[in-house]
């Protein structure tokens, strides 16, 4: 509840806000409606006012009516919104639990839901009207109102016309009913504002889909008239009704896309950019017509007009995407001359780059904008380079992108923004160290380039030190604390009896009054439950059942996650929950969640293939899916895991079992998230990562109020002394040893929970680079009795570490192999031949570390410390490598340094097995994979490269002999001579994933780059064709034709290896792979032996990638028609929207206006309605000419659907 004092809220509305007791009955009614929504008993409730209802319904209105008379003056709109989102709050608690809420309470929930749109909260609105089960049907008027804070805009036009074109309601029919008695003249005047309040809407409808202010001006002014008609005659509930319709008018004007945006229309004179945007976003399933306040107030930064860079930091589902989305407006207006510039979107992880390139390409391709994701490691193959060519819009992981950067200088040049997602990424671990330094190479190589910067976080509390790294403007933040939803943080208890819940928090602040469950689980002893079971103790009765009891119950009410830190807790857990759906559903043969909607169903079929290709028929992933559970960790194989999210962001089911590998990045919908443990591996949770996972409870548009419960565990049953101290003690002094033993850990777990929950605040994001420094300072200090950093230096130079711990020594070994690794791409970037300190202070200069230190104790000795590092390891670098051409060499590889060197020592041998392959494409199949797994064996003797899997790698011979030749992970799996190397498809499919997906790769790239170049000294060249060998190996086919039709999108290995088949062109440049592929029609399809399902995959994939040749143009059609005018209807003039209506069973369209009125009946050309298939065309007046008394000439466009 808000109370903080506020300019412009009279006196006696904030002392109500500062009142004690007001705000304890705000904090009751919000406990009690919690409790109602978790369905528990009242009397189980704690004590609570019996008045409390009647005591705040008056109260809520009247801020209601406050924030109303603040919104109509511009200085105090902020208190006028703050007044609305807490009456509106208020209403909610008090009448919004109901499932099915009937007469004054549907009213007050409706009062509630327009109440938050008119703050700001449209999500709020559009969630407290989604989800309420309306038993009885509305009356008209409201369920007008309810449709546009749905953003059901379809249904809206539809509710709207059928009262408009009524008979019953025309001019004409009141008055004979006010003639003839039928109805009094309050009756028709009650009639008469209905019909306004219709022909309002109706009016205000197509400003959303044409931006026309116009329009909205035509509607306000129809309402004005009905507020004074129903002021002057008393009608309260019509001026009401009226007044809001007028205010939620206003609050869309002032927040939609067309206001919005409309300052980067200068720069959009054609309007081919800005308003097909909009369009787009109207015309998405749930429309996207306004921008959120966490938005709007993030435009005017992104519209700079200096365009510098910002670090935009805001919660979770506050919109960040969409605000990343304006800012590549902003760059398509800014090149619109340069058609090469690109936009480089950078995701730390496969999944969110999946996800973000579905929602981008949703809002750009309309445009013509191509937006391709490239996954993979550290490759960049010729049909990468292509769709980097011919794509404006470029999502990709960190690793990708350092690839262009080195590969592809002409492509590098062409960036002019680059957006990072995840932007606080930095961490002392391998990619965190190595991210630092790759956004610090990344800023550094386009200082000169105009490039700008936005850097996206949902976690990040010191913003202002990556602004000043990015744009060297600490200043130039975009921060808000802004969130669509509330957010509970509470505990679930388990005492060994019972299972209570205790809320402490709610949106960062204490609750304000207890709000708990006392008995939440209580264990059962019900002996068909336990014969269910197959146990004769009661159920739940541990800790982990009780989890799983408590998982099943959420669930039920909405999507929940179990988040498991470790993830050899999550197949256990899900054990667990399945006997919890056994004992719940008792007596129900499926013991499953209840099915979802049946549009669902295709999303978990095609899950459940891909699963059995990937882990096997038998695997428990499959038994936990098809009971209505996701689980997600490392160990699932990435493709599967891809899909897994699919299944999740789809709201296919409702509970998830995961670890952190879900949650890092990935859009979804989690009302509860029950945080069932506090270690990732041997490591504390930190923060970051908590609020990055449990950020999601409350997803905007889907909850207005999500929880974060910890399992708390008082039992401790496995909290034990070894025997040895057990045989010194007696029974008494054995229970009180144990007793403190575990009453210590349980105060140091709700310490560090406490830790979790403050840390939202006073957490910061460290370089990983200082970090590093700090253990290399802390490990000399414990071997020297204090810190000497020039003598630390001098044996960093010589790499001698031999003064770190033996259990330290091998994370610092590898955290200096990827520090020497980047400072070497660092030097060559910077044109670094000779190191000294002047060099080391530039090519530093400005680095997150420096900027961290400033502010730090004794800064300058850190300042120092840092670049007598920085320079004793490139000082190493350089005596290991002290050839200028074979540092650049190296460069290109991406490796460390001794990999680059093992390769060079085998060049001969490398060139000479490139050179074989000139003939590689009159091969056998037989040929090529043999060929390739010859490869396979030098690439993989580099210690970097090295399979994870060491005992699967020993059949790695039979294992890729199979997958390229379209073999999926169970097919091989069963292959005898696999037999004696794993029978696992889980286990095959993740080693595919590790070394055919990411190392082998990345090592055929690094062998193709480094030969390409010595040969090219010799003026000879390397065969084409080796250029394709990395892609061959990803995708696993033996063909390069099939594997560049599965770059473009085709999904099946086996459809692209038949297609690669018919291709007989001497050529297989991906260019013209591509020609030959769009030119494939159904009658080629159908000759290739291709079933109806694999057609119809060809022509989806054929539709995508011919976005690469040409953009995506709307047509539009003009028609000149004679129209005779009705008397008394007003005359249509340019920009008047007009609309086709379909009569019943005829080809023939009634031209009707907005308010209804026909102007004759039209037969519209095949051409017509092949651009548009719905039964109601809007069409625009562009010209109006009279003919004679009565007949116009309406010159009208229509556009075709989008």
């Amino acid at each position: 509840m808000t109370n903080t004092p506020s300019s412009g809220i009279p006196a006696n509305v904030q002392a109500l806000l500062d009142d004690e007791t007001f705000r304890n009955r705000v904090a009751q009614a919000h406990s009690r409606a919690v409790l109602q929504r978790l369905a528990v008993p009242a009397e189980q409730w704690p004590r609570y006012d019996t008045e409390l209802t009647d005591k705040l319904h008056h109260t809520a209105h009247y801020l209601l009516w406050h924030g109303l008379q603040l919104k109509d003056d511009a200085t105090t709109a902020a208190s006028g919104d703050r007044l609305l989102k807490d009456g509106a709050e208020i209403l909610e608690y008090l009448y919004g639990q109901a499932p099915a809420p009937r007469g004054d309470a549907l009213h007050q929930c409706l009062n509630a839901a327009l109440g938050y749109y008119i703050a700001g909260y449209y999500a709020r609105a559009f969630v407290l009207m989604q989800q309420l089960e309306i038993s009885d049907a509305l009356p008209q008027e409201l369920a007008v109102l309810r449709q546009l804070l749905i953003k059901d805009l379809a249904g809206l036009r539809q509710t709207v016309d059928t009262f408009l074109l009524d008979p019953a309601h025309s001019d004409e029919a009141m008055v004979a009913a006010l003639r003839d008695g039928v109805m009094t003249e309050e009756g028709v005047l009650s009639h008469v504002l209905h019909t306004s309040l219709n022909y309002a809407f109706s009016v205000f409808l197509e400003y959303p889909r044409t931006g026309r202010r116009v329009l909205l001006e035509q509607a306000l002014n129809i309402l004005d008239h009905g507020i004074a008609t129903a002021q002057k005659t008393h009608f309260a509930d019509w001026w009401w009704l009226l007044t809001c319709t007028r205010y939620i008018f206003r609050e869309y004007d002032t927040h939609c896309l067309w206001t919005q945006l409309n300052p980067l229309n200068d720069d959009d004179p054609q309007g081919s950019i800005v308003a097909p945007y909009i369009r787009g976003c109207y015309r998405r399933r749930v429309p996207i017509i306004e921008l959120w306040r966490s938005q709007t107030m993030a435009v005017p930064f992104v519209n700079d007009p200096d365009r510098q860079s910002y670090c935009l930091s805001m919660p979770t589902s506050a919109g960040k995407t969409r605000v990343a989305e304006v800012a590549i407006l902003r760059f398509l207006l800014d090149t619109q001359h340069n058609p090469d510039a690109k936009c480089l979107y950078i995701a730390p992880y496969r999944s969110l780059a999946v996800e973000l390139e579905q929602s981008l390409q949703q809002s750009f391709l309309p445009l013509g904008v191509r937006v391709s994701e490239l996954y993979g490691g550290f490759e960049l193959s010729a049909t990468e380079r292509l769709l980097l060519e011919r794509t404006r819009v470029m999502i990709a992981t960190p690793e990708k992108i350092d690839a262009l950067l080195r590969y592809s200088e002409e492509l590098a040049a062409q960036i002019r923004l680059v957006i990072l997602d995840e932007g606080h990424m930095v961490s002392l671990s391998d990619r965190g160290l190595r991210y630092e330094l790759f956004v610090h190479r990344l800023v550094r190589r386009f200082a000169d380039q105009g490039v700008r910067y936005l850097l996206l976080s949902a976690v990040l509390p010191n913003p202002g030190d990556f602004a000043q790294w990015i744009a060297e403007r600490a200043e130039n933040v975009i921060q808000t604390t802004w969130r669509p939803s509330r957010q509970l943080v509470g505990e679930l208890i388990w005492d060994g009896e019972r299972a209570r819940i205790e809320y402490r928090e709610a949106n960062h602040e204490p609750l304000g009054h207890p709000c708990f469950v006392p008995r939440f689980i209580t264990p059962t002893i019900d002996r068909t439950v336990l014969r269910t079971l197959r146990r004769r103790r009661r159920f739940p009765d541990t800790f982990r059942e009780v989890v799983a009891t408590a998982a099943v119950t959420f669930a039920l009410q909405g999507t929940t996650m179990v988040f498991c830190g470790l993830k050899r807790s999550i197949e256990p857990m899900a054990d667990e929950v399945l006997r919890a759906l056994a004992a719940h559903f008792v007596g129900d043969e499926s013991m499953a969640m209840p099915a979802l909607p049946t549009q669902h169903a295709h999303i978990i079929e095609r899950c459940l293939r891909k699963a059995e290709e990937f882990v096997g028929a038998d695997h428990p992933v499959i038994r936990y899916l098809q009971a209505g559970i996701v689980v997600h960790h490392g160990d699932i194989p990435k493709p599967l895991r891809v899909e897994l999210e699919t299944v999740v962001r789809a709201g296919c089911v409702r509970l998830i079992i995961a670890s952190t590998t879900l949650a890092q990045g990935v859009n979804f919908p989690i009302q509860t998230v029950l945080v069932y443990g506090l270690s990732h591996g041997l490591e504390q949770i930190s923060p970051p990562t908590f609020w990055n996972i449990c950020g999601r409870a409350g997803r905007g548009l889907m909850e207005n109020e999500g929880q974060i419960l910890f399992a708390v565990d008082r039992v401790k049953a496995d909290v034990t002394l070894n025997a040895d101290t057990r045989r010194l003690l007696n029974p008494q002094q054995i229970a009180e040893r144990t007793a403190y033993k575990r009453n210590s850990q349980i105060q140091a777990e709700q310490e560090r929970r406490n830790d979790l929950i403050q840390g939202y605040r006073s957490y910061r994001i460290r370089s990983a680079i200082w970090s590093l420094l700090e253990e290399l300072a802390t490990q000399w200090n414990s071997a020297y009795g204090s810190v000497q950093t020039a003598n630390l230096c001098d044996r960093l130079a010589e790499h001698d570490l031999t003064w770190v711990t033996d259990e330290t020594r091998p994370k610092i070994e590898r955290l200096l192999l990827w520090l020497d690794t980047e400072l070497l791409a660092l030097s060559q970037e910077a044109d670094l031949d000779v190191v000294s300190p002047d060099s080391i202070q530039d090519i530093m200069r400005n680095s997150l570390a420096l900027i961290q230190m400033a502010d730090a104790d004794q800064s300058a000795a850190w300042q120092t410390f840092l670049h007598q590092a920085v320079l004793a390891r490139l000082q190493h670098i350089f005596r290991q490598t002290p050839d200028a051409e074979q540092r650049h060499r190296f460069y290109r590889l991406g490796l460390p340094l001794s990999d680059c060197q093992r390769i060079e020592q085998q060049q001969g041998t490398i060139i000479a097995l490139f050179q074989q392959a000139s003939v590689f494409e009159t091969w056998s199949i037989t040929e090529r994979c043999a060929y390739l797994i010859q490869l396979a064996d030098v690439v993989l003797t580099l210690d970097e490269l090295q399979p994870n899997d060491a005992s699967v790698d020993a059949g790695r011979s039979a294992i890729l002999n199979a997958w390229l030749q379209g073999f999926n992970p169970s097919e091989i799996a069963a292959l005898p001579e696999i037999q004696h190397t794993t029978t696992s498809a889980a286990r095959i499919a993740t080693y595919i994933d590790d070394v055919f997906g990411y190392k082998l790769p990345w090592g055929l790239n690094a062998l193709t780059v480094y030969a390409t170049h010595r040969i090219a000294e010799t003026g000879d060249e390397l065969p084409s064709v080796v250029q394709s060998f990395a892609d061959l190996v990803k995708y696993g086919v033996y063909s390069i034709v099939a594997s560049t039709l599965l770059a473009f999108g085709l999904e099946s290995r086996p459809l692209a290896l038949l297609l690669a088949s018919a291709y007989d062109a001497p050529t297989h440049d991906p260019g013209n792979i591509l020609l030959w592929f769009l030119g494939l029609d159904e009658g080629a399809l159908r000759e290739l032996g291709l079933t109806r399902t694999q057609v119809a995959r060809v022509r989806t994939t054929q539709l995508e990638a011919g976005s690469l040749q040409s953009p995506q143009q709307r047509d539009r059609q003009v028609l000149t028609l004679s129209v005779s005018l009705p008397r008394r209807m007003a005359i249509p003039q340019p920009g008047d929207v007009l609309r086709f209506r379909r009569n019943a069973g005829q080809a023939m369209f009634s031209l009707q206006t907005l308010r209804g009125g026909s102007l004759g009946d039209f037969r519209l050309s095949d051409d017509m309605l092949g651009m548009n298939t719905r039964d109601v065309i809007t069409c625009t007046v562009e010209s109006s000419e009279r003919v004679d008394g009565i007949t116009h000439r309406l010159r009208v466009a229509i556009e075709a659907e989008e």
